[in-house]
């Protein structure tokens, strides 16, 4: 039997997301608790899903409008907030936690605040790393 490509997908779980266990910034290992389970985790969607692609083309959208405006130049600040709208369409949930002694439950607005904290960096760059990852969302 010749190779069947199809298992080469990486669209079907792009769509679907991955629950992805946020890593430990000094050891790039999932923190985990005491039995090895993963104490926060995020279902992030790749680069190939949908939601990624209409983020991705409402940005260019923008980016193009602005330059037939006479915007010559983005400024970094429009590269950061076009960078965090792609970054938002690709989490659509993630496990419990707090942040600063508060329950932080999903919602968009939460992600903004979360991946717009500076001192969370190291999170916000993991997302975009995961999500343009092929290998992420590969069946099997």
């Amino acid at each position: 039997m010749s190779f069947d490509f199809s298992s080469l997908d990486v669209a079907s779980l792009a769509d679907e997301g991955v629950l992805a266990p946020v890593p430990n910034p000094k050891t790039n290992a999932p923190l985990v608790d005491a039995e090895g389970k993963p104490v926060v985790s995020f279902r992030i969607h790749g680069q190939h899903s949908l939601r990624v692609r209409e983020a991705r083309r409402k940005v260019n959208q923008r980016r193009v409008a602005a330059m037939k405006a006479g915007q010559t130049e983005i400024t970094p600040e429009q590269r950061d907030a076009d960078d965090l709208e792609v970054l938002v369409a690709a989490v659509s949930d993630w496990t419990e936690f707090s942040l600063d002694g508060q329950s932080f439950e999903y919602s968009e607005t939460n992600l903004r605040k979360l991946l717009g904290d500076r001192r969370f960096g190291h999170t916000k760059g993991w997302v975009g790393e995961y999500l343009n990852t092929d290998g992420n969302f590969m069946k099997g």
